[in-house]
């Protein structure tokens, strides 16, 4: 059958409410949708030119971003299944290799991520599906199919999934920093130092994010942003030669990671050798009687704008001494409290010469939420020391496997995506609960969405008489102090 130019009314009706509903969908696409509903061929010109008088058209190659600064929908709890997979990063190891194959796509890491994602949203993927906001581009349903026959046809993609993809799955229980002077042992979530590395397996991080912690180290000069410092009433030899070998301005020569086997996964050099700096907490009850205060000067407010957070600080130097070492090291930093007139929180040091209130920011912006972390710091080693249930590794390999059929694997990796949040950052007893009760829960809740230049807030909106405050509280501050960052260097913060 030819061309048709004379449409009968309730196919010009059905295309006008396609694109009204679909503003996106192009002129190609529609053609495909007319042809399978109503069999027949309509040219892409003549579809343009009735989107061009009916007012409809919007030029080609646009695809609409949402672009209201601050939106609201059902479903946007699922930006917590979207920070959980930026530690993975199988999102952009997909599009990029999609991207190199189907250049005819240009925004390929959206669609991938569409096509996780839809599989929350019950197939519901109207213009005001909270789908979109998710993922910020809007897509007909037509585009996604064409994109999943399309990738599902490059028959080299499951061997890439399946020798690279499962790679990016694979943890790092811990860092072996070497210097010349030794090696020491960092958790991968950098929360401390351990003398060895008999560590709680519930500080594990991914692959991807470890390395891109490290690239940080190696590229940007960043330092490490360790959570407290180890030990209680003294100091821990290990810890003070760390300390020291870093004031000596000791360079690094590479970093190891290991994972919870403790086989080593990875070495990364150091070329050339990179001197380092550390960040760390140090809490008012530590190493009373080897810490000496040189100085200290007035404190002054201090506000972490991200979280809306304020405290008060003053500059200090501290002595402190390893007295079984008979030496000492001095280190600047600040004192922080959170009332002016109440006691030191917690003190920041840092063996930086040249230090500024950068290093409060800094730190803050990775650990918010100071009582709290400690408390749910020592309850993991704790609970590491006398639960046996707690000396498992996450069971990657047995929740996930790369299928020849992509719809069923993305599903299996959101699964897996849901797995992961529930073994880290939600009390343990939720590993018993499956993913219908966590979509209940959290996945499906209500949230607005504000974006400014450096962020990506995510304020959660729960009913009235919510019972899981507590736990979403929980999780969120957890996700936070992941310090997670999405396209175009923008943190996601969860409120």
């Amino acid at each position: 059958m030819g061309v048709i130019y004379k449409l009968k009314p309730e196919i010009r009706e059905f295309i006008i409410k396609q694109k009204k509903e679909y503003p996106f969908i192009s002129c190609r696409a529609m053609g495909k949708i007319i042809k399978e509903k109503f069999n027949l061929n309509i040219s892409k010109s003549h579809i343009n030119i009735l989107f061009k008088k009916t007012g409809l058209n919007i030029g080609k190659g646009r695809t609409p971003k949402i672009r209201k600064i601050t939106q609201e929908a059902e479903g946007l709890g699922a930006f917590l299944l979207k920070g959980v997979e930026t530690l993975f990063g199988g999102v952009s190891l997909i599009s990029d290799y999609s991207k190199r194959h189907l250049p005819k796509y240009q925004e390929n890491e959206s669609l991938t991520e569409a096509l996780l994602y839809k599989n929350l949203f019950e197939e519901n993927l109207a213009l005001n599906s909270g789908l979109w906001k998710l993922i910020g581009k809007i897509y007909h349903p037509q585009v996604l199919s064409e994109y999943l026959i399309d990738l599902q046809g490059l028959k080299e993609l499951k061997t890439i999934l399946a020798s690279l993809f499962l790679g990016l799955l694979e943890e790092v229980l811990f860092l072996k920093l070497t210097f010349m002077q030794g090696a020491f042992y960092i958790d991968s979530q950098f929360y401390t130092l351990w003398s060895q590395p008999h560590i709680p397996y519930d500080f594990s991080l991914t692959l991807n994010k470890t390395k891109t912690y490290i690239n940080k180290i190696q590229q940007k000069d960043a330092p490490l942003i360790l959570f407290t410092a180890p030990g209680y009433e003294t100091i821990p030899k290990d810890w003070f030669n760390f300390l020291l070998t870093l004031k000596q301005n000791s360079p690094l020569l590479n970093i190891s990671l290991f994972n919870s086997q403790l086989k080593e996964i990875e070495s990364i050099e150091f070329f050339p050798e990179k001197k380092i700096s550390v960040i760390f907490g140090l809490w008012p009850w530590q190493y009373n009687k080897y810490r000496k205060i040189e100085y200290l000067t007035e404190f002054k407010p201090f506000i972490f704008k991200e979280l809306k957070k304020e405290f008060y600080f003053a500059q200090i130097t501290i002595k402190l001494t390893q007295h079984q070492l008979n030496q000492s090291v001095t280190l600047k930093g600040f004192a922080l409290k959170k009332d002016f007139s109440g006691p030191v929180e917690l003190v920041i040091l840092s063996n930086q010469e040249d230090f500024s209130q950068l290093i409060i920011n800094q730190y803050i912006s990775k650990w918010p939420n100071l009582e709290e972390t400690f408390q749910d710091f020592s309850k993991k080693i704790e609970r590491f020391s006398y639960d046996l249930n707690s000396r498992q590794s996450f069971p990657y390999k047995e929740i996930i496997s790369v299928e020849e059929d992509l719809s069923i694997f993305f599903k299996n990796y959101l699964g897996f995506l849901d797995r992961y949040l529930v073994w880290y950052f939600l009390p343990q007893e939720y590993r018993k609960f499956d993913f219908s009760l966590l979509f209940k829960r959290f996945y499906f809740l209500r949230a607005k969405i504000k974006k400014t230049k450096t962020n990506l807030f995510i304020k959660f909106m729960p009913p009235k008489d919510y019972p899981y405050l507590k736990d979403l509280t929980y999780l969120t501050r957890r996700l936070n102090e992941k310090e997670i960052f999405l396209s175009q260097e923008r943190r996601l913060l969860f409120i």
